[in-house]
């Protein structure tokens, strides 16, 4: 009969604690007795493991049920499970040694093996002691020995008191389960606390946490159905995740304990050295471990259990938290932590080291065609945040696309567990805004709906589809945010299983952005596998990326200075080429940050010619490339060398951040903004923030966008059927948008500004805005001078058919406005439009007179608007005409509006009762169906 695991079944909430005990107790020791069998005669790893888990399951159970236990019989059964524990115990880190041994001597010089050589015969030795003590163990207590006492011991379940004279009340027959896990529950916390107090900087006070974890976790095994399927997997997931990662520690400890005493027995010499990068691999997951656990402890996750506990544990129990927790507003204290992620105190929140305050916790989750990512920050006042979880796994979603168009069945099924993992662990640091986006492969895949739907039965999430330019945005908005880029042309390249996105920027700002069906995972497919990409078929593969960067990006629009690459191909190159540098020294053992390092071209070409020569077996072994990425990585450095190659670009900068990181950077600034919604924003506000960050002449593009709105409401109030249409609210605001950043293409060249202005506009953050308005204000900017709008340009295609009537003639009234300050002088005061309605049906309509005021004679700017009128002669159907009306009328009287406040001429009943104009001058410039022409007076 096979041991049952974790979950005892036939347990229920309110069922007698009596009768609780009795079903896990005999699972649990059941467990022990049919393990003790496996272990002794196979003596396979996993089963010997599986026995020291068993053995410590059941003492936990045996803790759970104390009270209703006999104290004689219960403690001789502890001392049965404590020796099984420690034998097994030893036997089992003897296997995990030499596996990381041998891990060791697969990627070790010859001069070391030796050494590891020697140590693996030891370990070899000592572990036939260890299952020589196993079957000595199995002969003493016999699978019919033990099961004759555990059952002694479940009879004294049965008694309904335990008469023990030591001052102990007896058990409450009464007593349910639920209330049996309440009391326990509350004292397993208060021994994390206990074991919390002292300082973890020391290995001892470490393993004891390790150990008090492990009793939590093994209690919230046994009273699963006492708790809620969602709460319960909130924090079994968090201690189980705790106790690996504490697990680690304690395996690299235990590894250095016994290096250092083979040492002082007079092991060779080559085992001194490992003893040295050991100890430094103990300090450094020791590190690891407490930053994690700061986090833990500041997101307030065991107040929360604590809280949890007292709700969840019904009316009427009759136990009640330990009393030196009454009233302890934190069950765990302030740590002594060897490397603390911050040394501030708490204040209206979990404020940074600078002071500033917590706003709330966010988290992002990327679905990307290699591997699934979770981040969880906290945000803070000003924009930033502070890491607290970074979770991934690699699902390979994008497996088999290139072939069939869908996504693999198995990938898919990995995929949406790992997103409900990561779900549970968001949960459980309270996370308040959870965003979960699908790149490439969700992009492209025909079965991408049943990813999405799978995803939202099992965890409520909803996948956001990103576009290819939305990757790009986000990956330059985390680059921007860790580099200085405000005064050099830069690239920012996105490497992921994909796809490839490329972004220029100047001035902190972009200017264009590709996106390229260059992906590690992708390419490798494509090109038949990581032997074929490697070998045959490699120059095949370089041929295709150099063929897609020519046909995508062509010629760079800006030779960039910097070039910074993001993805986990590009950390894997600025890890491969550390340990490259670092040798030997950092071998088996680095586990920091490649943050801003500088990688050459050459790197990249010694890193690929160095990894094509190796099988898939042995290049999985490469110090500082993950397995899980040696059979594409191939194909990812390819995809790098080849936009070095195309950029002319002999040096880039390792980001580790990316999509995530941008993310989270657009999250935070929504909790800033209030959650407030996009037409909840200031959009002005917005647009000349980034005008100003692009240089733009402050002047010429008020006054032109002054000209645009008087312009636009009188054209309003001559046509008012259209004031829901064309004439709404929200379009005179994109027009007046269009106005200020029409001329912001000049941070990049004078020439063809206008382009440049469009592809400034359409990447830039504008807080209040949609994105078909972006690109709306991007258009405008791009049709104010020179070609007007044509289908045949691809960024007016994109748009809708309404959008694109929405361009034409709101770029119609902007090419006028614009060439009314044509000086840049902002001579032209004001401009009021006069229609002759003596006209018979019959004719054609009547040309519209422009009427600008002006000091002196604006002959320049009329003739550089009347340059631009064909657009509006075209969209509106009538002819234009210029004349100049002399200077501006004299101030307004008090409490009359300004000029720029009420445009002039937008009521037809004060133009008629304005008095009459100065006379014209000698010249007036007429423009109409044909052509210009300089009428005298």
């Amino acid at each position: 009969m096979k041991p049952p695991g974790k979950w005892i079944s036939g347990l229920e909430p309110g069922m007698p604690a009596v009768r609780g005990a009795r079903r896990v107790l005999r699972a649990r020791l059941g467990a022990v007795e049919a393990l003790l069998v496996e272990a002794a005669d196979s003596g396979r790893p996993k089963a010997v493991h599986r026995l020291r888990v068993a053995a410590r399951r059941a003492a936990a159970a045996l803790d759970a049920f104390d009270d209703c236990l006999d104290d004689r019989v219960a403690r001789r059964v502890r001392k049965r499970l404590r020796r099984i524990r420690r034998v097994a115990g030893r036997a089992r880190d003897c296997d995990v040694h030499r596996r990381i041994l041998a891990d060791l001597r697969a990627r070790a010089a010859t001069a070391r093996q030796s050494a590891l050589r020697w140590l693996d015969e030891r370990l070899g030795a000592e572990r036939k002691q260890m299952r020589r003590a196993l079957a000595a163990l199995h002969e003493r207590y016999s699978r019919k020995t033990l099961r004759r006492r555990h059952r002694r011991l479940l009879e004294t379940l049965n008694e309904p008191s335990f008469g023990r004279g030591d001052g102990r009340a007896a058990r409450d027959d009464g007593q349910t389960l639920r209330q049996a896990a309440r009391r326990v529950m509350a004292a397993r916390l208060a021994d994390v606390r206990g074991a919390a107090e002292a300082d973890l900087g020391q290995a001892d006070n470490l393993h004891t946490l390790r150990l008090r974890i492990k009793d939590l976790r093994y209690a919230l095994e046994v009273f699963r159905p006492c708790w809620e399927r969602a709460t319960w997997d909130r924090w079994f997931t968090l201690f189980e995740d705790l106790q690996v990662r504490l697990g680690a520690v304690n395996d690299a400890r235990s590894v250095l304990a016994r290096l250092e005493q083979y040492v002082a027995a007079g092991a060779p010499a080559g085992v001194g050295a490992l003893v040295r990068r050991y100890r430094a691999l103990v300090q450094r997951r020791r590190r690891a471990f407490l930053q994690h656990w700061q986090a833990v402890r500041r997101a307030g996750l065991f107040v929360e259990l604590r809280a949890q506990i007292e709700r969840d544990s019904g009316p009427g129990a009759a136990a009640t938290l330990p009393a030196d927790q009454a009233g302890t507003p934190d069950p765990l204290p302030a740590l002594q932590a060897v490397a603390p992620v911050w040394n501030g105190e708490y204040q209206n929140g979990s404020p940074d080291g600078a002071g500033r305050t917590a706003l709330a916790r966010v988290g992002a989750i990327d679905v990307g065609t290699n591997s699934i990512r979770l981040i969880i920050a906290e945000a803070l006042e000003g924009g930033s945040y502070r890491v607290l979880d970074d979770e991934k796994e690699v699902t390979r979603l994008g497996r088999g696309l290139h072939d069939t168009g869908a996504m693999d069945a198995d990938s898919i099924r990995l995929s949406t567990l790992a997103i409900a993992r990561m779900k549970s662990i968001a949960e459980g640091y309270g996370v308040r805004a959870l965003r979960v986006v699908g790149t490439s492969a969700v992009r492209e895949a025909s079965n991408a709906h049943v990813l999405l739907e799978l995803v939202r039965q099992r965890t409520g999430l909803q996948i956001d589809t990103i576009s290819g330019q939305q990757e790009a945005r986000l990956a330059f908005r985390s680059a921007a945010r860790a580099f200085d880029l405000s005064s050099v042309n830069a690239a920012v390249m996105d490497v992921g299983g994909g796809s490839t996105e490329v972004v220029f920027s100047t001035g902190d700002l972009i200017d264009r952005a590709y996106t390229m069906p260059l992906g590690a995972v992708r390419l490798t497919e494509r090109f038949g596998g990581p032997s074929g990409a490697a070998g045959a078929r490699y120059d095949d593969l370089r041929r295709a990326i150099r063929k897609t960067l020519r046909r995508a990006i062509g010629r760079a629009p800006l030779p960039p200075q910097v070039l910074i690459g993001t993805g986990g191909t590009l950390t894997t190159l600025g890890s491969l080429c550390l340990h490259a540098e670092l040798g030997a020294a950092a071998e088996g053992l680095f586990a920091g940050s490649v943050q801003g390092r500088q990688v050459k071209r050459a790197e990249v070409r010694h890193a690929l010619d160095l990894l094509r020569q190796m099988p898939l077996r042995e290049r999985s072994h490469v110090p500082g490339l993950s397995p899980d990425r040696a059979d594409i990585i191939i194909a990812g450095l390819a995809i790098v060398e080849g936009v070095m190659e195309h950029l002319g670009v002999n040096r880039l900068l390792v980001h580790e951040g990316g999509i995530r990181d941008g993310l989270l950077l657009s999250m935070v600034e929504d909790l800033r903004a209030g959650g407030r919604r996009e037409g909840q924003l200031d959009p002005l506000g917005s647009i000349r923030r980034f005008a100003h960050a692009c240089g733009y002449e402050h002047r010429h593009s008020r006054h032109v966008a002054d000209l645009c709105l008087q312009i636009f409401d009188q054209l309003a109030a001559r046509y008012p059927a259209q004031a829901q249409t064309r004439f709404a609210a929200r379009h005179r605001m994109l027009l007046e948008a269009g106005a200020i950043v029409h001329d912001v293409g000049y941070l990049i060249n004078y020439a063809e500004h206008h382009k440049h202005s469009y592809h400034l506009v359409v990447h830039a953050d504008l807080a209040g805005l949609a994105s078909r308005e972006v690109e709306v204000i991007a258009n405008l900017a791009r049709y104010h001078r020179l070609a007007e709008p044509k289908r045949r340009h691809p960024n007016f295609a994109r748009l809708t058919d309404q959008d694109r009537d929405l361009v034409r003639w709101l770029s119609a009234i902007l090419r006028v406005a614009d060439g009314l300050d044509r000086t840049h002088r902002q001579a032209v005061a004001s401009v009021a439009l006069r229609w002759d309605d003596q006209r018979r049906p019959s004719t054609p309509p009547a040309p519209v007179t422009f009427v600008v005021q002006a000091d002196s004679e604006p002959a320049v700017d009329i003739w550089g608007s009347s340059r631009k009128a064909g657009l509006f002669r075209k969209v509106f159907g009538i002819d234009v005409r210029y004349e100049w009306a002399g200077p501006p009328a004299i101030a307004p009287q008090p409490g009359a509006p300004a000029a720029d406040e009420a445009p002039a001429g937008a009521d037809e009943r004060s133009r008629d009762a304005a008095p009459a104009p100065p006379a014209l001058p000698e010249v007036t410039v007429i423009a109409g169906r044909r052509g210009r022409r300089a009428v005298g007076r």
